[in-house]
């Protein structure tokens, strides 16, 4: 890649979904412009990111729906996408799409940059006046409620506590009945201090999940604090059984994961007793992936470390789209500091690699 290298973008994307990538091309090519101004895609609205380098198209799909646009996918030469059901039937495109795992929101622009971004962007990008409201309080949003992605670092967690905080989704009942279940058993373990519940913008009516409703919600700083802390965490597909932001969060933590089965593709299984103890959803195969874990100091340690160089190798932001634009053709190789980190045990206390 030459210093007279631009990457361009059309402009017309949601910052909270895709900052992240946005950071991935920055970190991967520090020196290289990166313009919004991209005009060569056709399509106004902001479900998706169109990038275009040295003549070849990358889309990158994080929405919650389990295909791609046909116009969209057709544009691109790569798309890479985060939820793929686990069998999605084939159809025309499908081998351009390769599954790029969980994410999650970041804040990438300071709020003087990022108001007047999104202002130029939602002009540039051609969009209907609809989506004004939502493109600029994305912007701002990514600034107020988002932390930086480094702030997402793995630290030695206390095995006397477990915290644990979930949305309430009354419109999918299936998601909050096993997170109610993963509540009630950690709040009856010995020797374990447990903080969070429920927390629902609206009044929760249920008398089963009153007892767990958390009155007021979290900073993201206390929730990131807590979590680090916490002896383990749960996670379950949510909406649409779509790959949560958590997932993709307690996976950057360096987490002890007990989760139900992920029911969408990923760049590479997570393997059960490696980066992940998986559950059926029961109450006792809860009560004993808490036991073991609450029990078991080197296998908690051996699920940290692994989630966390999981993380590291395929979802880290530049990591993801050096795979895109690899496949792409845009570059012909990786670039040769982009290591993977499949560590040994203890690498994860080391500050200088985790600061790298």
């Amino acid at each position: 890649m030459t210093e007279n290298s631009i990457i361009s973008i059309y402009p017309g994307f949601s910052s909270n979904y895709y900052g992240f990538y946005i950071l991935g091309i920055k970190r991967l090519f520090p020196n290289v412009k990166v313009n919004f101004k991209y005009t060569g895609y056709s399509f106004h609205y902001i479900s998706y990111l169109a990038i275009d380098y040295q003549g070849k198209h990358i889309l990158i799909d994080a929405m919650d729906f389990p295909t791609v646009d046909p116009g969209p996918l057709d544009w691109c030469d790569v798309c890479g996408k985060v939820n793929i059901p686990h069998g999605l039937a084939e159809g025309p495109g499908k081998e351009k799409i390769m599954p790029i795992g969980p994410s999650f929101g970041i804040r990438l622009w300071p709020l003087f940059r990022a108001l007047p971004l999104g202002l130029r962007n939602y002009l540039t990008a051609n969009l209907h006046r609809k989506y004004f409201r939502p493109v600029m309080a994305g912007y701002f949003h990514q600034y107020k409620s988002r932390l930086p992605e480094d702030s997402y670092f793995h630290t030695n967690s206390d095995p006397t506590y477990i915290f644990s905080v979930h949305s309430y989704w009354r419109q999918e009942p299936r998601a909050n009945e096993l997170r109610l279940t993963f509540l009630n058993c950690a709040t009856n373990v010995t020797g374990i201090e447990f903080e969070g519940g429920f927390y629902s913008q609206l009044s929760i009516d249920d008398p089963a999940y009153i007892p767990f409703q958390v009155r007021s919600p979290y900073t993201l700083e206390e929730y990131i604090k807590k979590t680090q802390s916490s002896l383990l965490v749960f996670n379950t597909p949510a909406v649409k059984g779509c790959l949560s932001w958590k997932l993709g969060e307690y996976l950057a933590l360096g987490k002890a994961i007990i989760s139900t089965e992920i029911p969408q593709e990923l760049p590479e299984p997570l393997e059960h007793g490696k980066h992940i103890h998986f559950v059926d959803g029961s109450k006792d195969s809860i009560e004993d992936a808490i036991a073991l874990i609450k029990d078991e100091k080197d296998y908690r340690l051996y699920l940290e470390e692994n989630a966390r160089a999981y993380y590291l190798k395929h979802l880290k932001p530049e990591k993801v789209m050096a795979k895109l634009l690899k496949a792409s053709g845009a570059i012909s190789a990786m670039p040769s500091d982009m290591i993977s980190y499949e560590g040994s045990m203890g690498y994860i206390h080391d500050t200088t690699k985790e600061a790298q």
